[in-house]
């Protein structure tokens, strides 16, 4: 009998033990996000009968994707009697990714299953998944999901019973989440100069920024409007006890990013966040993001990247299409452009080689034909004819710029 009721009381911890309450604390100044908040709201508003509510906050690097997660998970908890369960996935880190059957054991540990119930080590990951389901069914939990690398690192995580809402931030759109998963994307943008001066103003002191209002929007306007830089402009501000002018006139001009840095916190350095997203992508990837540094203008078309780059316009669109999933490219009807902090950062990461060969294929493309087309071996059309013109005009473009390494 005795052998019998052992088991029962090994499992007794996960009847005391405590709803996990794991959500960091949040960041301090928050403004603006009102019509992301509202949409988020609908996770606790929909009938929690339903299937799992699941929610996915995608945006840029810095942008403030786990600011507005944990600000609202923080103002929304009482609605999830059962508790609160963070993890960052480091799906965008210089640590590894974590995996799922890790995270579920994690999870599991913190729901307060037993030890003789977890899975060995390294966990069996359908195994996993299917306890944590079965120890979430009935409950109201909120689960958030921070820095998600892609679809498949999620998808375990999901709770199999209604009651649940989940909420996934990553710099990719996670495409997948939504169509089979039924997730309502939020994106998020840059903060608008009102926005942005008011958060400059929760960091540096709102009679600062009132006193110096032209100034203050002239910074914001330098930090292209996004939230990390801001926030590092005005602890900067803070330490350094400067005026908004004078930190504008430091900021303005080439190097702006190694100004955009709170000495001895990596984790507050505009360029690191940015690195972190570059380095996940495939070499053309980076190629292609390089190059549009070298864009005179705002925006280009799918062929004009063609002629920049000297590939295809098929080409050009799968490579446009990348960095427009990871948020390092902005794509609006058709037409493609980089944020001002990002194309600062693609114009550091080129060489002068690739630099100079970029220029010159826009210059040649746009030159008369028998100019653009003068060793008469192009019977191509269009745009990338044009490219292809001047590479085979300079014998040997393509070799040098495909050929030089990648930083």
């Amino acid at each position: 009998m005795e052998g019998h009721g052992a088991p029962a009381r090994r499992a007794e911890p996960a009847a005391t033990t405590p709803p996990p309450a794991q959500l960091p604390s949040g960041s301090g100044a928050f403004v603006g996000r009102r019509p992301q908040m509202r949409v988020l709201d609908t996770l606790v508003a929909s009938d929690p009968a339903r299937r799992p509510r699941i929610a996915v906050v995608v945006g840029p690097p810095g942008v403030g994707k786990t600011a507005l997660a944990t600000h609202w998970a923080h103002a929304r908890r009482e609605h999830f009697t059962d508790g609160q369960l963070f993890v960052d996935l480091r799906g965008h880190s210089r640590l590894p990714a974590l995996r799922p059957g890790d995270v579920l054991a994690q999870f599991l540990r913190a729901l307060g299953a037993p030890p003789h119930a977890l899975p060995a080590h390294p966990p069996n990951e359908g195994e996993a998944a299917a306890l944590y389901r079965t120890l979430l069914a009935g409950k109201r939990l909120l689960i958030v999901l921070d820095d998600a690398r892609d679809a498949e690192q999620v998808r375990p995580l999901i709770p199999g019973a209604p009651g649940c809402a989940v909420v996934i931030t990553s710099r990719s759109r996670l495409a997948g989440l939504v169509s089979t998963e039924g997730a309502r994307r939020i994106a998020l943008d840059v903060l608008d100069p009102d926005e942005g001066c008011e958060l400059l103003g929760g960091i540096a002191g709102a009679c600062n920024v009132a006193a110096e209002g032209a100034a203050a929007r002239r910074l914001v306007e330098l930090c292209g409007g996004l939230p990390l830089a801001i926030r590092t402009a005005g602890a900067n501000l803070v330490a350094r006890d400067a005026s908004i002018a004078g930190h504008c006139a430091e900021l303005a001009g080439d190097g702006i990013l190694g100004r955009l840095r709170v000495e001895g916190d990596r984790r507050s350095t505009v360029r690191s966040a940015f690195e972190l997203s570059y380095r996940t992508l495939p070499g053309e990837a980076r190629r292609m993001f390089r190059l549009l540094g070298q864009l005179p203008g705002p925006e280009l078309t799918v062929d004009t990247a063609a002629v920049l780059a000297g590939v295809t316009p098929a080409a050009s669109a799968a490579l446009l299409a990348r960095l427009a999933d990871a948020h390092l490219v902005r794509e609006r009807a058709g037409r493609f452009g980089l944020d001002v902090l990002l194309r600062s950062y693609a114009r550091e990461l080129i060489g002068a080689d690739e630099a100079h060969t970029a220029r010159r294929r826009l210059v040649l493309s746009r030159a008369p034909g028998p100019v653009r087309h003068g060793t008469g071996r192009d019977n191509c059309s269009g745009s990338y004819a044009s490219s292809a013109g001047s590479r085979t005009q300079s014998g040997g473009d393509r070799k040098d710029s495909r050929s030089a390494p990648l930083p």
